[in-house]
């Protein structure tokens, strides 16, 4: 009887050893679960807020761009509204190509105001708009050609008559009318614009040491 009680209690306490070791190892099995779990939510949250740096980042560096770009417009804006000005103010351009240049002014001068006063969205579309403004310089040339080609047919048939190509008859015209060399580049957007006037020289039968070629033209286009 004491053999099968002992028998009994030795089973009982292998039983429950058994049944606390299964309990500690489902215990360490849930923690080390729980543990994977946490450092996977950690490592989503950290990429997370790493990618959301990034984009942050990214469009901080966009906008610094976007800032510097419409600066850089708004000062080319004021640089050709002023020399436009000087040529309205100077009393040896022609009325017909006054007329031209107060036209480009007057929506040179629209623009600019619109981005001083406006709101923030105003003011982008103000840009969006002195964007196209200052990139359509075609159209302001080919405008001072036909206007001058109207009022003065004989300027551009002499030019013909020389050999100058319609590039360079558009680039005598802004001469012509009183742009100076440095804005007949910025409008025509050519680097070669020192060959091209050396080049309108010779045809003219100017030499480096005969008269400045924005005043022979004048006198050209007054006679």
């Amino acid at each position: 009887m004491q053999q099968d009680t002992k028998f009994v209690e030795e089973r009982y306490n292998l039983e429950m050893a058994k049944a606390k070791e299964a309990e500690a190892k489902n215990k360490r099995t849930i923690t080390i679960w729980a543990c994977l779990f946490i450092m996977t939510a950690l490592l989503y949250a950290l990429n997370i807020i790493r990618l959301r740096l990034q984009i942050s980042r990214a469009k901080n560096r966009e906008l610094e761009v976007e800032k510097q770009r419409y600066e850089q417009l708004y000062a080319d804006a004021i640089a050709e509204r002023d020399a436009l000005t000087k040529m309205v103010e100077d009393s040896s351009v022609q009325e017909e190509a006054k007329a031209v240049i107060k036209a480009r002014l007057d929506v040179l001068n629209k623009v600019i105001i619109s981005q001083i006063t406006g709101t923030s969205s105003a003011n982008k579309k103000a840009y969006e708009e002195l964007e196209l403004l200052l990139a359509d310089k075609e159209s302001f040339i080919e405008s001072t050609r036909l206007t001058i080609e109207g009022n003065n047919p004989e300027f551009i048939s002499a030019l013909k008559q020389r050999g100058l190509s319609d590039e360079e008859i558009n680039i005598c015209c802004l001469y012509a009318i009183g742009l100076r060399g440095k804005d007949i580049k910025a409008y025509t957007s050519q680097p070669r614009h020192y060959n091209q006037s050396a080049d309108i020289r010779r045809k003219l039968g100017l030499t480096e040491s005969d008269t400045n070629l924005s005043i022979f033209l004048r006198d050209m286009l007054e006679k």
